[in-house]
This record gives structure tokens, C-alpha cells and sequence, in this order.
């Protein structure tokens, strides 16, 4: 009974209520803290909640445009599975293993097999050009229009002789790269290799000296342009002439296209064509110097 007139007594009645007051104005004095020093961080992040812990630096993305026909889509062969080793894989790896890693390396391939300048390549490379900003493009066509030139009657036609085919297939290939100078992109323009019936066959003379006037201009071109445009020379650099079977074997792996070993020389190429440019290297210069040589 004393217990129970206790709890009913109006000073036991004060007491409690007094004690919410007290607990309420508590939560309510926090509540105001903790909004006071949300809104001071809010204000310190720029009116964003980020956060207290130090922040890397993004990584920059320097794209890279390999543009061309199947030897640029690193064709192998079709059967019994078809396979493809392009040259563009092999670059992004070495960029990205070797140079500063505050940048992405990211090479696209846009190889299209059988495309031809005297076609739709121009319309391809102009709609690749409109949807990102490259700060490379490389460039290697012409070998499908000097084979269809040489083989297709039909096509030949179409040109009273070789002077007048030459100018116009080296006047596109040359419209490929001013259209990738006007995006401020280096550009990187390859010669084109050799073909196996040139050794093997004289009906294939012609076809040889087509193509060596053709990269004759496109040597020419690349002085003329003063460095604005950087010559690749896979030509000279994979002189099917000067190889011997072993080595052709190694390289070649049909008339036109190059196996493994044939496209991880061209990497090799080209990254020795865009070092000079590159930013700072990861490893001590002796580390990389075998990257430098085909």
C-alpha cells in the first residue's frame, strides 16, 4: 500500500514529468549539434556530403583510334574457329603496363574486313570521329583496293590506267587524315606490306609496283605535313624480301595477313612512333627498351 501511494502521490506525478522535460530538451540541444555539423560539412564539401578520407586523382582516358581493313582486325583465319590477334590489344597492354598510372590507355579497334578506301571507309572513320575525342588515330588502309584493282577487271575499268587509280585511292587515304588532324589528334599513317605472290609469281609485278607508288606517296605525305602526321613504316620495318623462310613463316600466315608474331611486331611499331610523346614511364628506361624494338 505504501508503494502504490507512492506512484499515485502528485509529487511522484511532478517528478515524472519533469523528467521527460529534461530528456526531450536533451535529444532536441543534440538534434540542433548534429544538424549544425552536418550543415558545416555540406558547406566545407562545395554543397556536396563527401567525404573525410583523402581522394586519388581520377585516372585520365587518352583514347587511341586503330582504324582500317582485316590486317587492323588482326585477322588469322576463320576456320575452324574465327580468330583474331590485332595489333591494337597488344599496344593498350604495353601502354598501360609501361607508362604513368594516373592514365588509362584505351585503343579501340575499328578494323573491318575487306573495306576499302575507295568505299565505305570514309563514312566509317567519319562517324567514329563524331561520337568521341581521340587523341590518337591510326590509320592503315589501301590493301583491299590495290587487291580488287588487280584481280577485278570490273573495277579496273572504272580507271583509264595506274597513275589515275593511285591518285585517287592515295587522295582518300589522305582525306582520312586530314579528317583526323581537324580533331587535334595525332595521327599515325602505315605503310603497306608486302604480299607473297610478289616472290613468288611475275604476274604479280604489278601488283608490287602499285604498291610500292602508293607508299612512296604515303612517305612523301608525311614529310610534307611537317610532324603533324607520323609516319609508321611497316613496310621497311617488315620487308618480306629480306626475311628469310623461317622468319616469313614466323611472321606470315597467308598472302596478306600476319600471324601472332606478325601483329605483335606491329604493336612494337607503333609504340615506338608514339613514345616520344607519351607521358613519364613507370619503369627505369632499361626496363622498357625491348618494347622499343621490332
Amino acid at each position: 500500500m505504501a508503494v502504490r501511494s507512492l506512484r499515485a502521490s502528485p509529487y511522484a506525478r511532478t517528478f515524472n514529468r519533469k523528467y521527460c522535460l529534461y530528456f526531450l530538451a536533451f535529444l532536441a540541444a543534440d538534434l540542433v549539434l548534429i544538424c549544425a555539423a552536418a550543415h558545416f560539412w555540406y558547406s566545407q564539401c562545395n554543397g556536396s556530403f563527401c567525404t573525410t578520407m583523402p581522394q586519388k586523382p581520377p585516372r585520365r582516358m587518352r583514347n587511341i583510334l586503330a582504324f582500317g581493313d582485316s590486317i587492323t582486325k588482326g585477322f588469322i583465319k576463320f576456320k575452324p574457329v574465327e580468330t583474331y590477334h590485332p595489333y591494337s590489344r597488344s599496344l593498350m597492354k604495353t601502354l598501360n603496363r609501361v607508362h604513368s598510372k594516373d592514365v588509362v590507355f584505351v585503343v579501340e579497334n575499328h578494323g573491318l574486313n575487306g573495306d576499302r578506301a575507295i568505299g565505305t571507309a570514309q563514312e566509317r572513320l567519319r562517324a567514329a570521329l563524331s561520337k568521341k575525342q581521340y587523341e590518337w588515330v591510326i590509320i592503315l588502309m589501301g590493301t583491299n583496293d590495290l587487291i580488287r584493282y588487280f584481280k577485278h577487271h570490273d573495277f579496273k575499268k572504272l580507271f583509264e590506267n595506274d597513275s589515275v587509280f593511285l591518285d585517287k585511292l592515295f587522295e582518300n587515304i589522305k582525306k582520312f587524315c586530314e579528317m583526323a588532324l581537324r580533331t587535334n589528334a595525332m595521327v599515325i599513317l602505315g605503310t603497306i606490306t608486302a604480299w607473297q605472290c610478289e616472290e613468288q609469281t611475275p604476274s604479280c609485278d604489278p601488283l608490287m609496283a602499285n604498291r610500292e607508288a602508293l607508299n612512296a606517296k604515303i612517305r612523301n605525305f608525311g614529310m610534307d605535313t611537317k610532324e603533324l602526321l607520323i609516319l609508321a613504316d611497316f613496310d621497311k620495318e617488315l620487308q618480306y624480301k629480306t626475311m628469310s623462310k623461317e622468319k616469313r613463316k614466323q611472321y606470315w600466315q597467308d598472302d596478306v595477313h600476319f600471324t601472332e608474331t606478325g601483329y605483335e611486331a606491329m604493336a612494337k611499331l607503333v609504340y615506338k612512333k608514339m613514345l616520344p610523346y607519351l607521358p613519364e614511364m613507370m619503369q627505369q628506361p632499361h626496363e622498357s627498351k625491348n618494347f622499343t624494338n621490332v
